[in-house]
């Protein structure tokens, strides 16, 4: 290859990595707190930390749902238009969601890639709001759920009852109850 053509080559990479910086300073993309504080390695103790004060709608910032209100806006702007979990975050009640770090999702099995742990779990507080949001955006009562609660009160049961669901396990359960309840669920003896 011609020197002339690799001192363009350069040239022309040189323009787009200085082009990215342009873009990553005018999005305050270089802005790192945990940078300017020396804490980028503290991720558990930091970052997580941080943004779970931040998202949580209880959080000492004692601005209620402004940031997770607005963090559950920038979810749904990056999901194709048409997708159904734009849906489901439409009906997210923020004012009910508990944040918690460092959720356990089950032990990790790399085979059926599941299990593991998120940094961070936004959860509404009520099951049954979540139940009720899934029926109304799926557009029908087909599905098979199952109502797993820690505290199943009548109130709730009738409810879950009133929205198709017919399997329920109390915690704590078995895998032979879980079983169970999917096998009933499923409509199989």
């Amino acid at each position: 290859m011609e020197l002339h053509k690799i001192q363009s080559l350069l040239d022309q990479v040189g323009i787009k990595i200085k082009h990215g910086e342009e873009i990553a300073r005018e999005k305050g993309e270089n802005f790192n707190i945990f940078k300017i504080l020396n804490l980028e390695t503290r991720e558990n103790q930091t970052h997580s930390a941080f943004l779970k004060e931040m998202l949580d709608p209880k959080g000492s910032h004692e601005m209620g749902t402004v940031f997770l209100n607005h963090f559950l806006s920038q979810i749904k702007n990056r999901l194709p238009e048409q997708s159904q979990k734009i849906k489901i975050l439409d009906r997210v009640n923020s004012s009910n969601c508990k944040v918690r770090t460092e959720h356990s999702i089950g032990q990790i099995n790399l085979i059926e890639k599941t299990g593991g742990r998120l940094d961070l779990f936004i959860k509404d507080k009520d099951g049954l709001n979540m139940i009720e949001n899934l029926v109304m955006t799926l557009g029908s009562r087909k599905h098979k759920i199952i109502f797993m609660s820690g505290a199943m009160q009548n109130e709730h049961a009738l409810k879950a009852i009133n929205l198709g669901v017919k399997c329920f396990l109390i915690k704590p359960f078995t895998r032979q109850g879980l079983l169970k309840a999917v096998i009933k669920a499923l409509g199989k003896k």
